[in-house]
């Protein structure tokens, strides 16, 4: 019974990551990135690079955000900040992939091996006393 109850728990912990915001977002549009703010930017083609504004707003790539891209970027494991993205509606109008909070997550994903571990002992105590019984 306890086992049950602490899988019950794990099936309802549940995080939104970056690529989820993106997918929500692209589910909203039609699937499509391209808004009134980045249109002559030219994205179509553009690799999935996700960033997000201070705010936690998620794009797909830094072009999506509208960022005018003066250099490529050629090391995508190296974070960098993008200035004057005119998709951006924080006050300093910048994105990166430091902003994008996985903290909640992480946390949510700790806790469900935690439950995991914990249900798995609880259920584990019931069987072997059952085996026990049946091998009598």
């Amino acid at each position: 019974l306890i086992a049950a109850l602490f899988a019950i728990q794990n099936a309802m912990i549940g995080c939104k990551s970056v690529l989820s915001l993106i997918s929500d977002r692209a589910r909203l549009t039609n699937q499509s990135f391209t808004t009134a703010c980045n249109t002559d930017c030219n994205c179509i083609g553009i690799s999935l690079y996700p960033v997000c504004n201070r705010k936690g707003q998620a794009f797909y790539s830094p072009c999506h955000a509208g960022c005018l891209l003066d250099q490529s970027f050629s090391n995508p494991s190296i974070s960098k900040a993008f200035h004057n993205c005119s998709c951006s509606n924080s006050a300093d109008r910048e994105v990166s992939r430091d902003f994008c909070d996985q903290s909640v997550c992480e946390q949510k994903f700790i806790w469900y091996f935690v439950n995991l571990a914990i249900s798995g002992i609880f259920g584990g105590m019931s069987v072997i006393p059952a085996i026990l019984i049946t091998l009598r």
